[in-house]
């Protein structure tokens, strides 16, 4: 596909035109051992579909543009405030690709 036109927010992709609206997602995660029980169902049934939406189809690796041209995907990580010895919350990004910010999630297993 190649991208025609570009007006009034829409992109004409070999003559459909669909909408293309810039994003900042923002995911914010609780970072403690009970959630790796449930982060590969949140992953399959909220995450990748609600990542795929927000960058109009499904993603790969590839890094599409710049933070001021693309949707933006952050990653906000919190602990419980008794881990004094630790930060209580990290910030991951942010990135031009979904596939950055789940690679980012994946590391914090």
């Amino acid at each position: 596909m190649s991208v025609r036109s570009m007006m009034n927010n829409q992109v004409i992709l070999d003559g459909c035109a669909t909408n293309a609206s810039l994003n900042d997602v923002v995911l914010v995660v609780e970072k403690t051992p009970a959630l790796g029980a449930y982060l590969a169902e949140l992953k399959s049934s909220y995450l990748i579909p609600s990542l795929e939406f927000f960058n109009g189809g499904s993603y790969d690796e590839k890094d599409y543009g710049s933070l001021s041209s693309s949707s933006t995907y952050s990653l906000v990580t919190y602990s419980a405030a008794d881990q004094i010895q630790k930060l209580l919350y990290e910030c991951h990004g942010p990135f031009t690709s979904p596939f950055k910010l789940m690679a980012a999630l994946d590391k914090l297993q």
